[in-house]
């Protein structure tokens, strides 16, 4: 228990610290215990995402634009929760990133009659999600957003 406590505190501190020394002790721990420290992820990012959706005054931003949230695009992708909207959150990775993000899925919420408007087909053919008209705040939305972008170029790359 004492692990997981510090693991959930040092995953905490490293969403803002990504450069953070605590870092390497992290992933020296989870090469050893690899389903703990996704346990305690999943764990960390529901927490997060549970303040976010339900406290006015939460950290984080309502980001009005487009962000790349299309399935296509995700792996590692891990269900986080069900908020009682119908909005189904995520931790996934973009294909082609190490970093972790969570989120919804374009694909989800385009099934969703109520958050329809939110989702929009780019002149890619991928699907983007507008969080702010989710109601949905994002911590970091334009690392999400530049990583989505990435990815969505290293994809077009892949099928040329």
């Amino acid at each position: 228990m004492k692990y997981i406590a510090k693991l959930s505190m040092i995953a905490l501190l490293s969403t803002s610290l990504t450069s953070c020394a605590l870092l390497h002790q992290i992933r020296s721990y989870c090469q050893v215990q690899p389903g703990l420290c996704i346990f305690v992820s999943v764990v960390t990012a529901g927490v997060i995402i549970s303040a976010l959706a339900s406290s006015s005054a939460a950290a984080g931003v309502y980001y009005p634009y487009y962000t790349m949230s299309d399935r296509r695009l995700k792996t590692h992708v891990r269900r986080v929760k069900t908020l009682d909207n119908g909005i189904v959150i995520y931790s996934y990775r973009y294909k082609g990133d190490n970093r972790n993000f969570v989120g919804v899925m374009a694909q989800d919420v385009q099934k969703l009659k109520k958050f329809r408007h939110a989702v929009r087909r780019n002149a890619q053919g991928y699907l983007e999600v507008n969080y702010a008209k989710l109601g949905l705040k994002l911590y970091e939305p334009k690392l999400m957003a530049q990583a989505g972008r990435a990815a969505q170029k290293r994809a077009i790359a892949a099928a040329n």
